[in-house]
């Protein structure tokens, strides 16, 4: 997700930069990058590797993670998986393991998520004239009961304002949708593209939706008579009929 930079920040930027100071970031690597348990795989192992010249140290934690209506992540703290070690070390050239599993297994046949949170930890001496930048890494777990599931992805919602369309991505399935690009059309009575745009989406959670904009001129509203989307990466093609009557100046 995008976080917005607060202004005090951005005011300080061209002061740091007639300072010369340096800014650093951890170089690390991550594998999967994603975690899938269910009965018949209780535990997984995610490899971290230190591809830096300097040490790196993460605490990490499990957060239960569920949708707001509004598209946004909830994230609480949630004792539901097991994850060893809490606290990773890692030496430069070098990897740590990191075991995330259930003790039992699940029994409901909706799939739940949950984000692993690995916060970078400051080790060594502060250098002069340099700001160590540290990292956050959030990796997406999802855990089922086992029985057979998929996303089910829908349009709806669509209505124009505000200098474009908006519209909802909502997943009536029991298993998440993926990030993925989508190829977005308006076209008019006679299947005439008026208007086409690539967006990226995000993951959109079994149950939930992602609301979804495309900026497009008001004028095109009278004209507009279908919403296509196609999902590139499920292959799923959705549609959606547009109603004059949901144009707003």
């Amino acid at each position: 997700m995008i976080r917005s930079i607060p202004r005090l920040a951005l005011r300080a930027v061209p002061a740091l930069l007639l300072l010369s100071v340096a800014v650093h970031a951890a170089e690390f690597q991550l594998s999967p990058t994603r975690v899938q348990l269910d009965p018949k795989h209780l535990v997984d192992t995610v490899v971290v590797g230190n591809s830096g010249a300097t040490p790196l140290r993460f605490e990490v934690s499990v957060k239960r993670w569920t949708m707001a209506a509004d598209g946004s992540w909830v994230l609480v703290p949630s004792d539901d998986l097991i994850v060893h070690p809490l606290l990773l070390d890692i030496a430069p050239g070098s990897r740590a393991r990191l075991r995330v599993g259930q003790l039992v297994p699940s029994q409901d046949p909706a799939e739940a998520g949950y984000r692993i949170e690995l916060d970078e930890q400051a080790t060594g001496p502060r250098q002069s004239n340099s700001v160590r930048m540290l990292t956050r890494i959030s990796l997406p777990v999802f855990v089922d009961g086992g029985r057979d599931g998929a996303p089910a992805a829908a349009l709806a919602s669509a209505q124009w304002q505000g200098g474009g369309l908006t519209f909802a991505l909502h997943n009536g399935g029991d298993r998440y949708l993926p990030p993925q690009p989508l190829d977005v059309q308006v076209v008019d009575a006679g299947g005439v593209p008026l208007a086409k745009q690539s967006l990226q989406g995000n993951y959109v959670l079994a149950g939930a939706t992602l609301p979804v904009r495309m900026h497009l001129p008001q004028a095109l509203c009278e004209r507009a008579n279908e919403l296509r989307v196609h999902l590139q990466e499920t292959g799923t093609q959705l549609r959606l009929p547009l109603s004059p009557r949901r144009c707003r100046p």
